[in-house]
Parts: structure tokens; C-alpha cells; sequence
């Protein structure tokens, strides 16, 4: 359930709980619990909107604070040979490279791994 379903279930939640109350004088008792049954059932579902809802917003703002991080990291190297590495107070890089496919494509920051193979170079462990 999406968003706009929970709007959409509060919004028929409203409209029962209206006609309810001006037609309260008039239901019998049978008919006032199927209509409190179909507020209840609507509600429900305003709640299951809302929690998946949360969670999607708590997961994207996980995600951005990821992107904003691989983003300060990546700022932070310098590129030789067709590869991103970290760098020494000088500007000159350091260590093993990162992915630049997982860099490109997901960004995400992954080291290459030496493969100690001549014939394979260098992998990415993703």
C-alpha cells in the first residue's frame, strides 16, 4: 500500500465516520457495527499506509546519507590511470584503487583486490 492508499482509506474513514454520526438516530444496532467494522477497516489501513511509508522514508534517507558520504569520500581521491585511489599529503595516490565500475555504476566504494595472479590482475570482492 502506497501513500496516496492511505490517504485515500482516512479520507473514506472521514466520510463514514460523517455519515455515521448523522445518520446515528436512524441505523439500528446491526448496521452500526458493519459500519464501525468498515471504519475500523479503513483506519487499518491508513496505519499500514503510514508505517510502510516510514519505512520507506527511514530507508531513502539511509541511502542518501550513503550517496553523501561515497560523494565526500570520492572527493577526497585522485585519479590515475583510469582509476580513483586515495592520495598522500602530496596528491599522489596511495594504496590499491578503488572498483570503477562500483564507483561509476552503484556508487559505491569498493578497493580492488590484487588477485596475486598475473594473468587475472586485479578484481572487485562485490
Amino acid at each position: 500500500m502506497d501513500i496516496a492508499a492511505g490517504i485515500n482509506a482516512v479520507s473514506a474513514a472521514i466520510a463514514l465516520t460523517r455519515s455515521l454520526s448523522d445518520a446515528a438516530k436512524v441505523l439500528d444496532a446491526a448496521s452500526m457495527k458493519l459500519e464501525m467494522a468498515e471504519l475500523t477497516g479503513h483506519l487499518a489501513d491508513a496505519k499500514l499506509s503510514l508505517v510502510e511509508a516510514r519505512d520507506e522514508i527511514a530507508r531513502l534517507e539511509a541511502e542518501c546519507g550513503r550517496i553523501k558520504d561515497t560523494l565526500q569520500e570520492k572527493a577526497n581521491l585522485v585519479r590515475y590511470r583510469g582509476y580513483h585511489y586515495p592520495h598522500d599529503k602530496d596528491g599522489q595516490p596511495i594504496g590499491t584503487a578503488y572498483c570503477p565500475t562500483c564507483l561509476t555504476i552503484e556508487g559505491r566504494l569498493f578497493r580492488l583486490i590484487d588477485s596475486r595472479r598475473v594473468h587475472e590482475g586485479n578484481h572487485c570482492p562485490n
